[in-house]
């Protein structure tokens, strides 16, 4: 295919985070800070998480310079000198500058020599044979003279050009797949917030009740709702068209009003029945031209009032809370053990899907695959929970509060839960939701809450449960954009397998260019 070079005969530049000296002037003049400073300073996490936005470290201007020989350029390949040494990475462009963390290698390829991309693409395909070149009985280091001897077959730079390119074209379908999914995650997110944590409806139709003044309420409410309704107030008034809704909302809450029995006639209805009517009452909203058909769709079934939950605070009035073990069938998943190998696979045929919570990384809505799967015999000798297609499922151990939907029968280790059938009319779209929005730190008042949680807090945790007009109409909302959030995940599985077959081939000089025929439809 090519010649084979010394990857040090390629490098412009090979250095580390000690290059400046003694680890005492380090400590003195580098400090990492959590939130945003100057720069960056990657780790191999960040990598390994694909997370370059909330996992972030930082570091000041001075101690970027101080670090001269560490600053990271876009393009330059990251290797793992220690913990899983030989591993490489490609950087990323951050817009801001980046240093290098502790226990890596920067490499910088002399682009007149070779593609950089290549020679990363090439190291990841040839990642056993670098890693062959780390020593040490217990934790496995790479030498800056064995990076150096490392052998890499370099085929004419047309080849490299365009294998780059083909992964190049893969890598910006896969990219905007993902930042589609995130920015349809956010907005689910958003307006179940907006329903079921803030209850902006339900602030809505009070202020309206109130003819939109504060002071008509501050006597009948107590002080944390009336901040609340004071917040709820001030982001209605910074809309455009706050005039127009405020005239839907009071014009709704008229005719609710209108139609809501009177106190009398619902002691009459209880001393009479027994209980009050439970025909629900329901605005001719239609027929006022004055109400906006998002309001007539989901205020008129949210309440005007709030009443106190013990667990929960202040909720609603009418809709309830219950322990999740009510509101679900809530089982855990089991590991068979490890040390008999004939339990798992690496083969999906006939096979079943054996979550981690590594598995469930990556921000992902949907999960349907892992690295590990469990044959039928292991799941039936250790009576191992299957959960199914569409359920809902958390991690509640160590890592806390990872959720995903399952896209096929699957079964997961024990520090994962399953929540399958919801009731009470609830969604699996609502349970997810739910269970990505909630304080786990509620839960228990230890520091170390990820490890003090177990199975009976988890099945025993509060679940709020609305009116079922009202649940309807939020899976209504949502469904399509889960729908479209899962074909996308699909798609995106599917190109990450051609891309993983293709290259290779390529890479090893099996497919020629002639050879090769891309779909554009597919990548593009």
């Amino acid at each position: 295919m090519g010649s084979k070079v010394k990857l040090g005969n390629l490098l412009s530049l090979l250095t580390d985070y000690h290059a400046n000296g003694a680890y005492k002037k380090l400590k003195e003049n580098v400090e990492l800070f959590d939130e945003p400073d100057y720069a960056v300073m990657i780790r191999t996490t960040n990598f390994e998480q694909n997370n370059f936005d909330s996992n972030l470290k930082y570091i000041s201007e001075h101690a970027y310079n101080f670090l001269e020989k560490s600053k990271v350029k876009v393009g330059d390949i990251i290797m793992n000198k220690i913990a899983n040494a030989g591993s490489s990475y490609l950087m990323p462009d951050l817009n801001c500058p980046v240093s290098l963390a502790m226990n890596l290698f920067l490499l910088r390829i002399d682009e007149d020599k070779a593609n950089s991309t290549f020679v990363y693409l090439y190291l990841k395909l040839n990642e056993d044979y670098v890693k062959s070149f780390a020593n040490g009985s217990v934790t496995k280091t790479i030498t800056k003279e064995a990076v150096r001897n490392l052998e890499i077959e370099l085929p004419e730079r047309s080849m490299q050009d365009y294998i780059v390119k083909v992964y190049m074209d893969y890598v910006s379908k896969l990219t905007l797949n993902q930042k589609t999914n995130q920015t349809l995650e956010q907005m689910v997110q958003a307006l179940f917030k907006s329903w079921f944590v803030d209850f902006d409806p339900v602030f809505d139709n009070l202020l309206a009740s109130a003819d939109f003044k504060l002071e008509n309420l501050e006597t009948s409410l107590p002080d944390e709702l009336i901040q609340k309704a004071q917040r709820r107030l001030a982001a209605l008034d910074s809309l455009e068209n706050a005039a127009e809704i405020k005239t839907s909302l009071s014009a709704l809450a008229h005719e609710l009003q209108a139609l809501s029995p009177t106190k009398e006639a619902t002691q009459a209805a209880v001393q009479i029945l027994g209980k009050t009517a439970e025909t629900p009452v329901k605005a001719n909203v239609s027929a006022n031209p004055k109400i906006l058909a998002q309001h007539a769709n989901t205020h008129a079934h949210f309440p005007n009032e709030f009443e106190h939950n013990e667990q929960l605070g202040w909720v609603p009035k009418g809709w309830s809370v219950d322990k999740a073990d009510k509101v679900a069938d809530i089982a855990i998943g089991k590991t068979p053990p490890r040390k008999q190998k004939e339990w798992f696979s690496d083969n999906p045929l006939n096979n079943k899907v054996w979550v981690s919570i590594k598995d469930m990384g990556g921000n992902k809505t949907f999960i349907g695959d892992s690295s590990e799967y469990l044959t039928s015999e292991s799941i039936s000798k250790f009576n191992v929970k299957v959960v199914p297609k569409d359920s809902v499922i958390l991690s509640f151990k160590l890592t806390l509060g990872r959720v995903c939907i399952t896209k096929c029968d699957l079964t997961t280790n024990e520090a994962i839960a399953h929540f399958v059938n919801p009731k009470h009319s609830m969604s699996k779209e609502y349970v997810y939701l739910y269970l990505k929005c909630f304080d786990y730190g509620s839960l228990g008042s230890t520091s170390s809450i990820a490890t003090a949680v177990n199975s009976k807090i988890i099945k025993a945790m509060p679940f709020l449960v609305p009116n079922k007009t009202v649940l309807s109409s939020f899976k209504g909302s949502v469904e399509n954009i889960f729908f479209k959030m899962d074909t996308l995940g699909s798609e995106t599985t599917s190109l990450t397998k051609l891309r993983d077959t293709l290259l290779p081939k390529l890479i090893s000089g099996e497919l020629q260019i002639p050879d090769v025929t891309i779909d554009e439809e597919v990548v593009n």
